[in-house]
């Protein structure tokens, strides 16, 4: 799930526009198309208590990098930023 602050100044028509790159390329990260999750860093929690988990999926021709960032929000790890880039190769 998403956070509350996340819901907050996001829509879905800005979710769209942010995504349209994937969308127009027509890449997608499902689980059952078999990209591996390459993490550049170990996740990390920072001292406010945030969760960051970077890194990127070998996806052709477009390498996906990002950089996700997760609270707690009531008992479970809520996303609450988001930072993804389809890379040319």
């Amino acid at each position: 799930g998403v956070a509350t602050p996340f819901r907050e100044v996001s829509s879905p028509n800005s979710l769209r526009e942010a995504f349209a790159v994937f969308i127009n390329r027509k890449i997608n990260l499902q689980p059952e198309n078999g990209y591996d999750l390459v993490l550049a860093v170990e996740p990390m929690l920072s001292p406010r208590g945030i969760l960051s988990v970077q890194g990127h999926y070998d996806t052709t021709p477009n390498r996906v990098e990002f950089s996700l960032d997760y609270i707690p929000e009531n008992g479970t790890w809520k996303l609450y930023r988001i930072n993804v880039a389809a890379k040319a190769r």
